[in-house]
């Protein structure tokens, strides 16, 4: 590994005790950023072999936020606040749009 990066050095000797020494079957990274990407995916897809699991996401709400998500969706675009883009980012992946 390039001593420049020691950060490859702990990935490297990491998949390496935990596949090759406790033979556990994978390793993951975690989630997907939804408001934020660190573009730590593409990096270990890149570099390390691994690859991309999806997964279904089940997003349950109160009914009053249920009907403000409905009301609001078709509108998303055109909605300033982050907080809500994000909220309405995930019923897009809940609904199987991203």
């Amino acid at each position: 590994m390039n001593k420049h990066y020691p950060y490859y050095g702990l990935l490297y000797e990491m998949n390496r005790h935990y596949l090759g020494e406790e033979k556990v079957d994978f390793v993951t990274d975690g989630f997907r950023s939804i408001t934020e990407h660190s573009n730590i995916q593409p990096f270990l897809i890149k570099n390390f072999l691994f690859r991309k699991a999806f997964c279904r996401m089940r997003l349950y709400y109160k009914p009053w936020l249920r009907l403000a998500v409905n009301l609001s969706y078709p509108f998303r675009k055109f909605i300033p606040v982050k907080q809500i883009q994000n909220i309405l980012r995930f019923e897009a992946i809940n609904r199987g749009e991203l």
